[in-house]
């Protein structure tokens, strides 16, 4: 067992003694440094350092000192989070802006604390007519507008934390079920009118799903998105139509992942007296992962998806040749003055090769589509096929 396998499965044993009352399962010792950047790589620290102050953990000072830091950062976050949503909403409301906030909004409510449940950035649907309106009031409460017009959300900045995604769809095109699907169920709650709107509890937990299975492909998914899922369900179980939602699980082909999230949840919350292989297999997976995955996981998963594994080197080489010469819808979606201003691909072609060939980022790319190994890609299919995601 690797120092980051042995240190996230402290901080899950961590969070079952807090979230349970369950004792605290201790075996061994710590590496202190290896938990506190696995804490931070699932972004955590808040949850797992109070968990660690009700165990009477003691912690090595300087390691000690990077948990307190971020732990009041998290605090003071989400107390700037609160206070933006509140004025956005009234902003909004003056406007005639119809709303639903989505994805971390609603989630906090399900932690002891809301700053214990750390968001990237702010996440809020509205009608693609009033995307005007919206950008303007942004700005108005002095965000900067990062990305406008460009994909299914905008990006608005305002420093020292805010980061909003202000979306008109939920998904891309290419999920072509999940848009189909989740536009009925945005339809059936802007239809009572009102100014701020949330799905049903049926389709919020839908949603959680989905917008997950996309992470996975993305790159993977950590510890955290699985709490998101067991504390959902601990608290709303009980209230959701179970027809309504073994019939909507089958026809976004979530039914298996629904299953073994909820099972992996468990598992972590109330283990059993012995392993299960399998999920065992599973908890190291989601640990390497961290939160939003790894790109060497978001590579092999393009590359099985458009060609396979039968000939990897070739699946190797035409995703190589994709960073250079992508599709020219993938170019309109990275840079939309193409739809104005087409005589302009031979620059924007030149402009991405050198990010390729100059950058770090695009270097790293490179380097993680070569070396790519069969049997990386091997497991990280059994992975996405045990937990139903294809």
């Amino acid at each position: 067992m690797t120092a980051a396998e042995r240190e996230g499965r402290y901080i899950i044993a961590l969070l079952r003694s807090f979230l349970t009352d369950a004792d605290l399962t201790d075996e061994g010792e710590h590496d202190w440094k290896e938990l506190y950047r696995q804490t931070c790589r699932h972004q955590m620290v808040a949850l797992v350092y109070d968990a660690l102050q009700k165990n009477g953990v003691v912690l090595p000072g300087e390691v000690e000192k990077k948990f307190q830091e971020k732990y009041w950062k998290a605090v003071s976050k989400d107390t700037v989070f609160g206070h933006e949503y509140a004025c956005i909403e009234k902003a909004y409301l003056e406007q005639g802006v119809h709303m639903m906030p989505l994805k971390g909004c609603l989630l906090k409510q399900y932690y002891p604390e809301t700053f214990y449940r750390s968001m990237s950035d702010m996440d809020i649907l509205v009608r693609q007519e009033d995307r005007p309106v919206v950008k303007e009031c942004m700005e108005k409460m002095g965000y900067e507008t990062e990305v406008y017009g460009k994909d299914c959300h905008d990006v608005y900045m305002k420093p020292p934390v805010t980061n909003i995604e202000i979306h008109h769809v939920l998904f891309e095109k290419s999920y072509e079920a999940y848009c189909a699907f989740f536009q009925k169920a945005i339809d059936k709650v802007r239809e009572e009118g009102t100014s701020v709107a949330v799905m049903s509890k049926e389709d919020t937990y839908l949603y959680l799903l989905a917008h997950m299975t996309k992470h996975f492909r993305n790159g993977g998914a950590g510890i955290r998105q699985i709490l998101d899922v067991w504390l959902y369900w601990q608290k709303e179980a009980e209230y959701l139509d179970k027809t309504y939602l073994q019939k909507s699980l089958g026809e976004l082909a979530l039914e298996n992942f629904h299953h073994m999230t909820r099972k992996l949840g468990e598992y972590w919350m109330n283990p059993p007296e012995k392993p299960v292989e399998q999920l065992e297999e599973l908890t190291d997976f989601i640990i390497h992962n961290g939160i939003y995955g790894t790109q060497e996981n978001s590579i092999a998963n393009k590359i099985m998806k458009e060609n396979g594994l039968k000939n990897l080197k070739k699946s190797k080489r035409s995703a190589i040749m994709a960073i250079f010469f992508p599709s020219w819808e993938n170019l309109c979606t990275a840079y939309p003055i193409l739809k104005k201003w087409p005589f302009l691909l031979p620059a924007v072609q030149v402009k991405r090769a050198c990010k390729f060939i100059f950058f770090h980022s695009g270097k790293e790319y490179i380097r993680n589509v070569s070396e790519l190994k069969e049997e990386k890609a091997e497991a990280l299919k059994k992975s996405m096929d045990e937990l139903g995601i294809h």
